[in-house]
């Protein structure tokens, strides 16, 4: 009698351990939708919005290659694209070809390593590919002659931008014209809502106007190598 004492005290504290843990489990655990595109939305012209709500236990920040608790990322994938690193919740792919593609996002860590389970989400769409005609495209505002449009050559390369300081007025209309001459990088000016995604070859054109006096940092906002998180420029707005 006393064996099977001891055997159903042994079962009940095991019994209680793992209630324990099966609790544990239950606590908030981090979620997102995905409010566009729709799943089976047909999307006319070649830009396609990604936004992004519901967000809950998470708190959004730019990667730094830092896992802290209860912060965290987003990983964007255009069907078998290089992936786009950003806490914004408002994405935009451009030039996107006629045809069916698929949006995938992933909740990373600061140090982009996937929750368990994995945070994952994808919807599939349709680009129709038709574009407004010229006729319909109203005309440049050529009526206020005192704007004042700075533009700049930006080259991403590992690990660095060149040049990596900008200086404009207040004022100004900043024009950014980014590429790369190795790898996919980003440059990202969040004050700015700037985030650019520059294909090796390929130059992208930015334009916004510098309302804000400041220094601003621009960054690399897609992972590109074991330099990325020290890939930064600065924005001075004087």
């Amino acid at each position: 009698m006393k064996f099977v004492a001891i055997a159903f005290l042994i079962s009940v504290i095991l019994i209680a351990g793992c209630a324990s843990q099966t609790t544990n489990t239950n606590a908030a655990y981090p979620t997102f939708v995905i409010r566009s595109p729709a799943q089976g939305q047909v999307i006319q012209g070649s830009t396609i919005p990604v936004i992004l709500d519901g967000v809950q236990n998470i708190i959004l920040v730019t990667p730094n290659g830092l896992a802290a608790e209860g912060q965290g990322h987003f990983h964007l994938y255009l069907d078998n694209s290089n992936e786009i690193l950003t806490p914004r919740l408002e994405y935009d792919y451009q030039n996107v070809a006629p045809g069916e593609h698929t949006v995938r996002i992933e909740m990373r860590r600061g140090d982009h390593s996937p929750f368990n389970p994995a945070v994952i989400k994808a919807v599939s769409f349709t680009v129709a590919g038709q574009m407004p005609s010229p006729s319909t495209i109203p005309p440049p505002n050529t009526t206020n002659s005192t704007v004042s449009v700075k533009e700049f050559n930006i080259t991403a390369k590992q690990f660095s931008f060149e040049p990596n300081t900008i200086t404009v007025n207040k004022g100004d209309t900043v024009r950014i014209n980014a590429r790369s001459t190795d790898v996919t990088h980003g440059l990202a000016i969040a004050q700015y809502d700037v985030d650019m995604q520059l294909a090796p070859g390929q130059t992208q054109t930015t334009t916004f106007t510098a309302d804000t006096a400041g220094n601003f940092s621009f960054i690399c906002s897609v992972f590109c190598g074991s330099g990325h998180g020290s890939m930064r420029g600065t924005l001075v707005v004087q």
